[in-house]
């Protein structure tokens, strides 16, 4: 490199080096290398001490040394690692420099506990997601939510309560250790709540605006109107209260509470973490909510297959989006952010609307089954019956060709459906023993698939009141939907399910010189 264009340090005067030490905006740090002694600190790195040393409850005198932690250790190992400086998190790297016969170490540090914060608050949101898809009792998958947040805020515990059909609040959901640790906390605070006791729930339900209050265990321990729950906050260890509505389709139907550790207060990035907790908590009560209210219904049958195969995985993604812009909001509120933290913050916005992005491209891709798309309807449907077979302990034999004609997609889709609908109503309530699956194109009609699944069963009256109709309607919708008719046959001991869907073949499968494919086709074989 020519000498006009160095940008080494020989090339700035004394001055300038001192100007761009106090003005560099991470913590920088000179030690003597051989006794640890340190010889300068920056305006940076002083604020940045200040500040963990506040938090921590003691005081740094300008320049000495910091026993309680190793942020200024002197041995030079270039590396980037991460340190514990009361309470807040620093990250560091010790460099050696030779000062003529002294051996120096110049320690660069920046504060990364809010880093850190979000780190944690984004693999939790990946976690819960999974426990939201979770199709269980409402309160083992609010368990698992709060547990959740205990562990990626450090708070010493939380709870969900939700307004019931009487207008009460009720415990659904907890940690399993830690404050309140009792079962009848709901009715604790009912009973406070009837001696006119200012409850902070209350207040957020009604204002539907997340609270925080600092010191609310120790207000209420010299509340009398609190007295309820005297006996259980009195050995608590926390100190600060966060409550956040939680809200289904704009109606407030509970809170979550969060009791943090009396040496952890919660700081602004916790709100925005814990109102996304509390969305994810309403999207699991209302679906909990849907599965006692329409359980055999088609609408939940498919809403029970896509959590399956999906696995929320864009909701995790909008979720995490929703964490970043809520943080960026409150910290642009606040005056606490400058521009590079700002324009931070909208880079990592705009990655994850992209990765949200190609999360619901994917997803759509991967609503046609990957056996439709590899290898095809008659292959897909082979895979299911082995499936439903081996499960079952039903024999379940597939007549048809080995392979199909090219079909239209649409209708792959629904054969497929109406296929797995059938062998689902026959496990469930025919009680049979056998059940063949027929696929082949109707002779008279080469473009015409015909679908008929027969099975041994009790049989049942078509026209009466039964709890197969619903899924047989299903069928028959979707059949209608690519052009097709439905048709079921049904006495003891056999009934058959049958769809003929015209114009399915997406080619024509006989020409002049190639008719022995569709001939193939018409005759059906045993596989």
């Amino acid at each position: 490199m020519d000498d006009d264009v160095r940008t080494g340090p020989d090339r700035l005067g004394p001055v300038a080096l001192a100007r761009v030490l106090e003005t560099a905006p991470d913590g920088l740090a000179v030690a003597e290398r051989g006794s640890g002694e340190r010889l300068y600190v920056n305006p940076a790195g002083r604020g940045l001490l200040a500040d963990a040393a506040d938090r921590g409850g003691a005081g740094h005198a300008e320049g000495a040394p910091c026993r309680s932690c190793d942020a200024f250790d002197a041995r030079a190992s270039g590396e980037v690692t991460t340190t514990s400086h009361h309470g807040r998190q620093l990250e560091r790297m010790t460099v050696p420099v030779e000062d003529g016969s002294r051996a120096l170490a110049v320690t660069w540090f920046r504060d990364v506990t809010a880093v850190r914060q979000r780190e944690r608050h984004l693999a939790a949101f990946s976690r819960t997601a999974a426990s939201v898809a979770f199709a269980g009792p409402l309160s083992t998958v609010l368990d698992r939510l709060a547990a959740e947040v205990r562990d990626a805020t450090g708070m010493l515990a939380c709870t969900f309560l939700l307004m019931d059909e009487d207008g009460r609040l009720r415990q659904t959901g907890m940690t399993d250790q830690g404050y309140p640790g009792v079962e009848d906390y709901a009715d604790r605070i009912e009973a406070c709540r009837r001696l006119g006791a200012p409850l902070l729930s209350a207040t957020a339900f009604r204002d539907r605006r997340p609270l925080v209050a600092h010191g609310w265990r120790e207000r209420t321990l010299a509340d009398a109107r609190f007295r309820p729950v005297h006996a259980i906050a009195l050995h608590a260890g926390w100190s600060a209260m966060a409550t956040v509505p939680v809200v289904s389709r704009g109606q407030v139907i509970g809170v979550f509470n969060g009791f943090f550790r009396t040496d952890a207060d919660p700081v602004d990035e916790d709100l925005p973490f814990l109102s996304a907790i509390a969305d994810q908590a309403a999207v699991a009560i209302e679906n909990a909510r849907l599965l006692g209210a329409v359980e055999t219904k088609v609408a939940l049958e498919e809403r029970h297959l896509l959590a399956r195969e999906l696995h929320d995985s864009v909701s995790q993604a909008l979720f995490s989006l929703t964490l970043q812009a809520r943080a960026l909001e409150i910290g642009m509120a606040s005056g606490r952010l400058d521009e590079r933290s700002v324009n931070d913050g909208l880079v990592e916005v705009r990655r994850l609307t992209e990765g949200a992005l190609a999360e619901m491209r994917a997803l759509i891709f991967q609503l046609r089954p990957a056996a439709l798309r590899e290898e095809g309807l008659f292959s897909a449907v082979r895979k299911h019956a082995s499936a439903v077979a081996a499960r079952e302990g039903i024999a379940v034999d597939v007549v048809g060709p080995p392979s199909g004609p090219d079909l239209d997609p649409a209708v792959e889709e629904q054969v497929l459906r109406v296929v797995q609908e059938a062998l689902g109503n026959i496990v469930k309530h025919a009680g049979a023993g056998c059940v063949e699956v027929q696929l082949r194109l109707d002779a008279g009609a080469a473009d015409t698939l015909v679908v008929a699944i027969t099975d041994d069963g009790a049989g049942f009256d078509v026209a009466a009141d039964h709890p197969g109709h619903l899924g047989l309607q299903c069928m028959a919708e979707r059949v209608a939907q690519v052009g097709g008719t439905f048709a079921i046959d049904s006495a003891p001991g056999r009934t058959t399910v049958r769809a003929r869907i015209p114009g399915a073949v997406q080619a024509p499968v006989a020409t002049a010189v190639d008719e022995a494919p569709a001939a193939a086709l018409a005759e059906p074989a045993r596989g």
